[in-house]
């Protein structure tokens, strides 16, 4: 977070009016402060594993970024970030396209935002993961501007939008709302930083919704075995 100060912003904005219960629970997600199995258990002796039926222990990453019962819940917050830079482009009236399939060979792609400002385009892809080692950021960014950013596909681009200047700008950041600084020099460029910081807060919000959403069930509210003493 403190390569990209937008990551953060939102927690120090005077000027944004919130309910008290949100504000505490972004806090909650961004701080890694979920009360998980794994996080309540505390390294006692208990059931860690996951209370949707996976064969995983219920960690945030786990219960917020890779149970299938969730994909759902993932979806509407990627869709939400979408939706804020588009609208904020439409708003400026600069030419908006959503999710528009673009075929290049036997191959299709669709990017979930082409924005035309001015004589310039740049399409957006957006991306929520973890940073794990397993899935870094980086990596991640990679494989989007090897996906989107081939001539093919921006010369696609350039024939459908009647412009020359064309780029591919990866939207990649943490479920915790921190975002990968190369990416955000990208976005900088076509965005005021202000709204990354809102991105940032929208994806917080939509995590903490995601585990509300996995707590929504009867099981989850059976209670983890007490340690010594209580």
């Amino acid at each position: 977070a403190r390569k990209v100060p937008e990551s953060c912003a939102w927690i120090k904005d005077e000027t944004k009016e919130e309910q008290e219960w949100r504000t505490l629970a972004a806090l909650k997600t961004i701080c890694g402060a979920i009360p998980t199995r794994v996080r309540c258990l505390r390294g006692r002796t208990g059931n860690s594993m996951c209370r949707r039926g996976c064969e995983y222990r219920e960690t945030a990453g786990h219960a917020i970024q890779a149970c299938p019962a969730m994909r759902r819940a993932r979806c509407r917050r990627h869709n939400a970030v979408v939706k804020l830079f588009g609208d904020y482009a439409s708003k400026k009236g600069w030419t908006t396209m959503v999710e528009t399939r673009i075929s290049v060979g036997r191959v299709t792609v669709q990017p979930d935002l082409i924005v035309k400002k001015g004589d310039n385009v740049v399409m957006i892809d957006v991306a929520v993961t973890s940073d794990t080692i397993e899935h870094p950021m980086e990596e991640v960014f990679r494989r989007k501007m090897e996906k989107y950013g081939t001539e093919e596909v921006l010369e696609a681009v350039r024939e459908l939008t009647s412009s020359r200047e064309v780029k591919c700008v990866p939207a990649v950041m943490t479920w915790r709302g921190v975002w990968l600084k190369k990416s955000a020099v990208l976005m900088k460029k076509v965005y005021p930083a202000f709204i990354l910081g809102w991105a940032s807060k929208r994806t917080v919000d939509g995590s903490g919704f995601i585990w509300a959403s996995y707590m929504r069930i009867d099981s989850s509210r059976v209670p983890l075995e007490p340690s010594q003493g209580q």
